[in-house]
C-alpha cells in the first residue's frame, strides 16, 4: 500500500499506560491536558467526552512542530495534542479522530498525509457483527453532502450495518433533522441539536469537543454493556455520537471508544499496561562505548556503511545518509532495538555532511551545494534529484551539515559562492534563493533550529569554541548572538548539538543541551545542565569511548541514536528514567 503523499511506509513505536482511576497529575504528559481533562469531565453533563483517565502518552510525527514530532496523549474516546502555534507557542488541540479512521487519512501535519486503509472494528467495541458498523464501512457514507431537509423536519429512517449498506425502515421512535450544518453539509437530529442547545459541554462548544458532523445521523444496532439495542449514531470529526433512547435518561447519550480504536489501529496493538522500555539494540562484549547509571547503550544499525548524518522523518523512521552517498530509509525495529528493514532511498551523492527529511522532500549538504530528492511515486525510491542550491559551499564534515527552519528554509555553514572568502551562516529558501543569514560570527560551526531560534557554534581565535543563540527573523536572517549559551575548550570540534525538550522523552531533563564533540583521535557525548543563575554550564561526560560521532538525533521511542563514523555504526543509548529523575 502507498502513500497518498511521500516518503516511506509509516513505521512507530507504541508505548502506553493503561487507565488508573486514582490517578494524580502525574499521570498526565502536561498540566494543559490535566486542565483540560478537569474541566471537561467536570462540565460534561451527560456526555462523557474522555471515558477513563488518561492512557498513554507518547510523541508522535507532526511535521508543523518543532522537530517534527509533538507530545499527544490518549484516553478512551479522544486524544490531546500540543499543537504548535504561529506565534511560537503551544495550545492544546483535540485529535480528529473519527475522521481519520473513516478516510483513511493519518494527518502527519496540515499538509501532509498518510493513507491506511479504516479498520473493520466494530465501533461498539465488541466482536464482528453484521448488524454493527465498523469504520471501514463508515466510510463509505462520511464526507458525502448531504441536502438540507430540515426544514420539512423529514423523519431520520435510515439504518447503516457493518459493511456501510443503508436501507430505509421503521424506526424505533420518531427522530427528525433539525438542523442543518453547513460548514459539512449535514443534518442533525432533533436529539442532537437539543442536546448541544443545553451547553452539555459547559465552556466548549460542541463544535469544539466533536468537530463538525461528517456523515449523516443513521439507525443502527449498537451494544452497551453487551446487549445490542437500537441506537441512532452520527459520525463527528473528532467523536462518534450515540443515543440509546431504550436505556435510560442518564444514560442514553454516550461516545464510541475512538482513542482505544485509533490506537489499535495507527499501532497494530492494543495499550500495554505500562511504559516498555525502549531496547538498545545489539551488545557485543566488545562495546567500549560508556553510558551513566540508569542507561544502556548498544549497536543499533551497522553494515550500512560510514554514517555522518541522522534524522528523524515525518513518519518517525531514522534516515541515515553515509559517507559513500548513500541515503537508508530504517522502516522498522525488531523486538530487541536493532534496525529491521531499510531501504536505500538514494545514491552517490558527492561526500555528504548531514541530511533533513522535510514533509515534501529530503535534502543532503554535498561538496557543491544542497541536493534536494524527492519520491513522486511512492514506492520509497527517490526518482526526483535537483540542486535546491549551488550558492553555498558547505563547511567541510558535519560543520556543513543542515539543519531545517520552521518555513522550509536549509541553513548551512560554509562559504557563500560565488565570491565568497569567509565562512557564514547561509539560508537557502524554498524557492532555492540562497543569502547570508549572519555574518556575526567568526568561524561558524554546527548548527541547528529551535522553535524561533537558531543555535551555532563559533570558533574563537584561540582554539576555543562557544554556543550562541540567535532569532530567526521573518527573511529567514539571523538577529545579533546571544551571550554565549556554553564554551568548550581548546581543540575541541564541535559536531552536532541537541536542545532537549519533553517532545525529547526521557533521555534528558528539558533544557539540557547535549554536545557530540571530538578531539582528532576521540570523541564522546557531553551534557550541559541549565544553571539557576544564568552562568555558562558545566561541561560534563555523558557517553564516552566513540571514535567520530558526526552526528546524534533522539528518535520517537524516546533513544539517543548517534552516528560513529569511525567504527561504521550508529549506536543506540536508551534509559530506564522516567521524565523529572
Amino acid at each position: 500500500m502507498k502513500k497518498l503523499l511521500l516518503l516511506a511506509v509509516i513505521v512507530l513505536v507504541s508505548v502506553s499506560f493503561l487507565p488508573v482511576r486514582n490517578s494524580t497529575k502525574s499521570s498526565f504528559a502536561n498540566p494543559l491536558f490535566a486542565s483540560l481533562w478537569a474541566d471537561q469531565s467536570a462540565a460534561a453533563g451527560a456526555v462523557d467526552l474522555w471515558g477513563s483517565e488518561p492512557l498513554l502518552w507518547r510523541a508522535e510525527p507532526y511535521a508543523d512542530a518543532p522537530d517534527g514530532r509533538r507530545i499527544v496523549q490518549y484516553f478512551d474516546r479522544g486524544r490531546m495534542e500540543l499543537t504548535p502555534t504561529a506565534g511560537g507557542g503551544t495550545v492544546v488541540t483535540q485529535g480528529l479522530l473519527a475522521l481519520e479512521m473513516t478516510t483513511g487519512e493519518i494527518q502527519l501535519g496540515s499538509k501532509l498525509l498518510e493513507y491506511k486503509d479504516p479498520p473493520d472494528t466494530p465501533i461498539d467495541s465488541g466482536s464482528a457483527n453484521p448488524a454493527v458498523p465498523t469504520y471501514a464501512g463508515l466510510s463509505r457514507v462520511v464526507e458525502k453532502h448531504a441536502p438540507d431537509v430540515s426544514a420539512q423536519q423529514a423523519s431520520i429512517n435510515s439504518w447503516i450495518d457493518a459493511k456501510g449498506n443503508v436501507t430505509q425502515a421503521a424506526a424505533p421512535i420518531s427522530i427528525w433533522a433539525a438542523q442543518y450544518v453547513s460548514q459539512s453539509g449535514h443534518n442533525l437530529p432533533d436529539v442532537f441539536a437539543s442536546l448541544f442547545k443545553q451547553q452539555s459541554f459547559g465552556d466548549t462548544s460542541w463544535v469544539q469537543a466533536l468537530g463538525y458532523p461528517i456523515s449523516e445521523p443513521y439507525w443502527t444496532m449498537y451494544r452497551r454493556d453487551g446487549k445490542a439495542e437500537p441506537s441512532l449514531i452520527q459520525v463527528f470529526e473528532r467523536r462518534i455520537l450515540v443515543y440509546t433512547p431504550s436505556l435510560p435518561v442518564t444514560q442514553q447519550i454516550t461516545l464510541a471508544n475512538v482513542g482505544r480504536h485509533y490506537y489499535r489501529w495507527r499501532y497494530g496493538q492494543d495499550a500495554p499496561q505500562s511504559l516498555p522500555t525502549a531496547m538498545a539494540g545489539d551488545t557485543p562484549p566488545l562495546l567500549s562505548v560508556t553510558v551513566p547509571d540508569g542507561y544502556q547503550v548498544g549497536i543499533y544499525a551497522q553494515h550500512v556503511g560510514t554514517p555522518v548524518g541522522l534524522a528523524v522523518g515525518p513518519s518517525g523512521d531514522l534516515w541515515i545518509v553515509t559517507a559513500q552517498g548513500d541515503i537508508v530509509d530504517v522502516r522498522s525495529t525488531t523486538s530487541g532495538g536493532v534496525a529491521g528493514k531499510t531501504v536505500t532511498f538514494a545514491q552517490a551523492l558527492p561526500n555528504p555532511r548531514g541530511i533533513v527529511v522535510a514533509s515534501d522532500a529530503v535534502y543532503v549538504a554535498v561538496d557543491d551545494g544542497i541536493i534536494r530528492l524527492r519520491d513522486t511515486n511512492g514506492d520509497g525510491v527517490a526518482d526526483q534529484r535537483d540542486y535546491l542550491s549551488k550558492s553555498v559551499e558547505p563547511a567541510p564534515g558535519p560543520q556543513g551539515a543542515p539543519a531545517l527552519g520552521p518555513n522550509g528554509q536549509i541553513y548551512v555553514t560554509g562559504r557563500l559562492l560565488p565570491g565568497g572568502t569567509r565562512r557564514v551562516v547561509t539560508v537557502t529558501s524554498p524557492n532555492g534563493k540562497t543569502i547570508v543569514a549572519t555574518q556575526s560570527l567568526a568561524k561558524p560551526g554546527a548548527v541547528v533550529v529551535k522553535q524561533d531560534n537558531l543555535y551555532a557554534i563559533d570558533q574563537r581565535s584561540d582554539g576555543t569554541s562557544a554556543l550562541y543563540r540567535m532569532a530567526l527573523l521573518a527573511d529567514g536572517t539571523l538577529g545579533p548572538p546571544s551571550a554565549p549559551l556554553a564554551e568548550f575548550s581548546n581543540g575541541v570540534v564541535v559536531n552536532k548539538i541537541l536542545i532537549l525538550d519533553s517532545a525529547f522523552g526521557p533521555i534528558g531533563p528539558s533544557g539540557t543541551i547535549l554536545a557530540a564533540v571530538s578531539d582528532g583521535s576521540h570523541g564522546k557525548i557531553v551534557s550541559l545542565s541549565p544553571t539557576p543563575n544564568n552562568s555558562l554550564p558545566d561541561v560534563v561526560d555523558f557517553s564516552t569511548a566513540f571514535g567520530q560521532p558526526d552526528d546524534m538525533i533522539v528518535s520517537l521511542d524516546g533513544s539517543l541514536n548517534v552516528a560513529d563514523a569511525t567504527n561504521q555504526q550508529v549506536i543506540k543509548i536508551v534509559t530506564t528514567l522516567q521524565p523529572g529523575s
